[in-house]
């Protein structure tokens, strides 16, 4: 009887060990998505040289990105969290007639005339409305571009910025029929963050809106789009351009401009990128990028905007977040198409790599404010954007 017993015994023991081996070998789904190939291409990090040290960015009680931490919450901020083949192919109703773009109220500390609304002004929209002659996907009503303010900060002293960016931005989206979105961030500051964290709910909010879309464009208020014959889909957005647009081999830097020892795939797989997005010498920057609709980057976005992150007293706030998730979280690179800076995000001045050229699409006023230039600059590349001459009767 005693041996039986400890026969049985040893029997659960193995069992026990089984299911737990079992379980320490399966990855979490999420896990399991973001998994390293090295065979495939996706980035991986080279072994440091013997007694060097990598330097990474801040970790000190950072949250950590599994599934148990997302759970309902992540599915309640789109409304429902599509899997990527429904979000690649929402189900939505024949628009015969394309929506009028967004009429905004602007921020409170800026005039009525930051928003033009005249007949003329729509009639104009109307003329080039959908007139561009774009081919590849994603087109139409499956790009929204989306920037928010409260009308305050660095680019105040610029004259006419909201009427400006605005009347840019209508008519960019009018032409490419893309759906132009602005809203007043303060009404995502309740909480007392500081106002550049509230591009996140900002993005949440833009796809809720925007059933059709398939991907937002963040864009900061302080851009010029400067050549609108350039469709986002043939620059970035379509397989094609996203593979030959990627900065293969290039190392991913931290806040700091240091190394972190990471690098960009020389391959990539077009399906699994969910962030489109470009560095500059403090790293990624976050004035720029566009973001796809999927299951994993509502994940993300929750991820992003973690109190953990936006309490972390960060020098550049969220765009040193995110660099901190890039870097602490090698999984997560591979859903991250790393472009150069002047795709997507042109600086006013810079060096050849940086700086805005004739053709790019925009020109992005970052810095400026350290010497007291955004009026000045801003008012030179307004004058030097191409313009879209409507078809004449």
């Amino acid at each position: 009887m005693i041996q039986i017993r400890k026969f049985q015994l040893a029997l659960l023991l193995l069992l026990i060990a089984a299911i737990g081996f079992i379980y320490l070998s399966l990855p979490s789904a999420l896990d399991a998505d973001l998994r390293v190939k090295d065979s495939a291409g996706h980035i991986s990090k080279p072994p440091p040289k013997k007694g060097a040290k990598i330097q990474q960015a801040p970790t000190k009680n950072l949250p950590h990105f599994e599934v148990d931490e997302f759970g309902e919450t992540s599915e309640s901020k789109f409304g429902k969290a599509p899997d990527r083949q429904s979000a690649m192919k929402p189900k939505v109703e024949k628009v015969d007639k394309a929506p009028q773009p967004e009429i905004i109220k602007a921020p409170a500390n800026t005039s009525s005339e930051d928003v033009r609304n005249d007949e003329e002004w729509r009639h104009y929209l109307d003329s080039i409305r959908g007139l561009a002659p774009d081919k590849l996907e994603p087109k139409g009503h499956k790009i929204v571009l989306l920037t928010a303010s409260d009308g305050k900060g660095h680019n105040s002293e610029i004259k006419d910025l909201f009427r400006n960016v605005n009347e840019n931005r209508e008519e960019y989206c009018a032409y490419h029929n893309y759906t132009y979105q602005f809203f007043n961030i303060t009404k995502y500051q309740g909480d007392g963050r500081p106002a550049v964290w509230g591009k996140i709910p900002a993005i949440i909010e833009a796809f809720q809106a925007n059933p059709e879309a398939e991907w937002v464009w963040w864009l900061d208020t302080d851009a010029i789009l400067m050549t609108p014959s350039v469709d986002l889909a043939s620059l970035v957005l379509s397989p094609e351009a996203m593979k030959s647009r990627i900065t293969s081999g290039v190392k991913i830097r931290l806040p700091s401009g240091a190394k972190s020892g990471y690098y960009v795939p020389e391959t990539i797989n077009p399906d699994k990128i969910d962030v489109v997005i470009a560095q500059d010498h403090h790293g990624v920057n976050a004035g720029s990028f566009m973001i796809r609709r999927s299951e994993w980057t509502v994940q993300f976005l929750n991820l992003w905007q973690d109190p953990k992150y936006i309490n972390q007293k960060f020098e550049r706030l969220e765009q040193d977040a995110l660099n901190a998730i890039i870097t602490n979280y090698p999984k997560i690179q591979q859903h991250f198409a790393f472009v150069d800076l002047r795709s997507i995000n042109a600086f006013s001045v810079g060096s050849d790599d940086m700086g805005w050229m004739t053709g790019d699409l925009v020109v992005h006023f970052a810095g400026c404010w350290v010497t007291k230039e955004c009026d000045s600059r801003w008012r030179d590349f307004w004058k030097r954007r191409q313009s879209i001459t409507p078809p004449t009767a």
